[in-house]
């Protein structure tokens, strides 16, 4: 197949495309395309096989497997440990293959009475040389019970990390991470 002029590129609406095809015993004839293009919609790509997620440490008894699937209500993950607190830590979650995102969303998971969501939180994209950098700004997530951090990320990549930062002397339980990204509607 030989295609003339695709639509232009970004515009939504209904285009013709002309071309010609070649048939097997050499000869060709005249072909003819209908291309609908549509809005994106927005996937939790989060969701898709293939994802992983690791994180710089996780309270045993509990893993990253949780924070992909579609429970935002569960203690999937947890930093917490006995004696000092880690003041930070890092969930990475690895596409299979590189997105347009559009936001990353932590749900966190109120542990009790313990105030055990991030005090702050910055999402890093990693470059396709496999460097990282910053997505967004250190954002303050809040001390209401549960809360809900959704942080536009508008990159093109395969991973994504977010950088938590806990209250002083705090740990902190995640239930769902959502990273979408633009899809075909």
């Amino acid at each position: 197949m030989t295609w003339n002029a695709a639509p232009p590129a970004g515009q939504v609406g209904q285009y013709t495309v002309d071309g010609v095809a070649r048939v097997a015993d050499g000869s060709s004839v005249a072909a003819r395309v209908l291309v609908r293009v549509t809005e994106p919609v927005e996937v939790n790509a989060a969701r898709a096989d293939g994802v992983t997620l690791t994180a710089t440490y996780t309270e045993p008894g509990y893993s990253t497997d949780g924070l992909r699937n579609g429970d935002r209500a569960d203690k999937a993950w947890s930093n917490w440990r006995s004696g000092p607190k880690n003041p930070s830590d890092t969930i990475t979650v690895t596409l299979p293959a590189a997105r347009d995102l559009t936001r990353v969303v932590t749900h966190f998971y109120q542990d009790g009475t313990n105030l055990s969501s991030a005090a702050s939180l910055r999402v890093q994209a990693q470059a396709a040389d496999g460097t990282w950098a910053d997505a967004s700004a250190e954002i303050p997530v809040g001390t209401e019970p549960a809360p809900v951090a959704d942080v536009p990320v508008p990159a093109t990549t395969g991973a994504v990390r977010i950088v938590y930062t806990a209250h002083p002397g705090g740990y902190m339980t995640i239930s769902e991470i959502e990273v979408y990204a633009k899809a075909a509607a």
